[in-house]
């Protein structure tokens, strides 16, 4: 692979696109059943969440290439790897396929999308400078890929997946705080007011916290509710063991090098729980 299309492949975060793609498949099992999947209809789902996912991914890193030469100067666009016409393009083309592939599944999945795409946008062009309202903006576009996948595959049940939905948006507000702190420096440097700028690594590294233990406390409502089997739990527990624990260290270490650990492990624990949605539906709840 040349270093022009591995500095592409790198803009769109594949392993992020890969999650997203597959809290749409969780989406559709969670409200279909997996022995009443409409294979196709979700193959495509997950390809919208990959292609808007990496959209936003390229269009954050264009937005931030000045903040990132001081956080991250690795990236493709700081190190010229890729050239900003290039990365505007294959944003504009990622964003184009996303809402086509999404129109062909009907009004519902298409208005989801094109909701999330606009919030992504929005976040990258302003929200990112906000803080907290922004933590909250793009925590919802990592929350909607289930409710998308539940109206591909169930529209008449896709609030079905609401509770995972929750979940989803409660650990990423977390993780988006957390990312906060690991970037402090260069954010203080042009003016994005985080909510580790503003009150301090120490009070973000709480809160983020907090945010997270609540999201673990509410982890078993799938399973008590009756939506999700025992391997929900048997799966589930280790990913909250993960949440939990890097949670303790980060309040223990409010510090921008333990947030960049802290970051990919929380989204290694959000990887290992959606294996575990699809996992808990394979089992018939108890």
């Amino acid at each position: 692979m040349s270093s022009k299309a591995l500095g592409l492949l790198r803009l769109t975060r594949p392993l992020n696109g890969f999650m997203m793609g597959l809290g749409v498949v969780v989406g559709s099992v969670v409200a279909a059943g997996i022995n009443n999947l409409p294979w196709d209809r979700v193959f495509i789902g997950a390809l919208v969440g990959f292609m808007l996912n990496s959209a936003s991914m390229i269009l954050n890193d264009y937005v931030d290439r000045e903040i990132d030469a001081i956080n991250n100067p690795t990236r493709p666009l700081v190190t010229g790897v890729v050239t900003v016409g290039e990365a505007l393009t294959a944003f504009t083309i990622f964003t184009a396929l996303g809402v086509v592939f999404s129109a062909l599944l009907g009004p519902l999945p298409l208005a989801i999308a094109l909701i999330a795409a606009a919030d992504a946008y929005a976040y990258n062009i302003w929200g990112k400078r906000t803080g907290l309202p922004g933590n909250i903006m793009v925590a919802f576009t990592t929350a909607v890929p289930f409710i998308f996948g539940g109206a591909v595959a169930r529209p008449e049940n896709w609030l079905s997946v609401s509770i995972l939905a929750i979940l989803a948006f409660l650990s990423n507000v977390a993780r988006e705080i957390v990312k906060g702190v690991a970037d402090i420096v260069g954010d203080s440097l042009k003016g994005v007011r985080t909510v580790a700028v503003r009150w301090g690594a120490e009070t973000a590294s709480l809160i983020a916290a907090l945010i997270m233990i609540l999201a673990v406390a509410l982890s078993p409502l799938p399973y008590l509710k009756g939506q999700l089997g025992p391997l929900y739990m048997a799966l589930v527990i280790p990913a909250d063991a993960i949440f939990t624990y890097y949670s303790i260290l980060m309040v223990r270490d409010p510090s921008p090098k333990r947030a960049v650990k802290v970051k990919k492990m929380y989204l290694y624990g959000m990887l290992i729980a959606l294996i575990a949605f699809i996992a808990g539906r394979l089992t018939p709840p108890s």
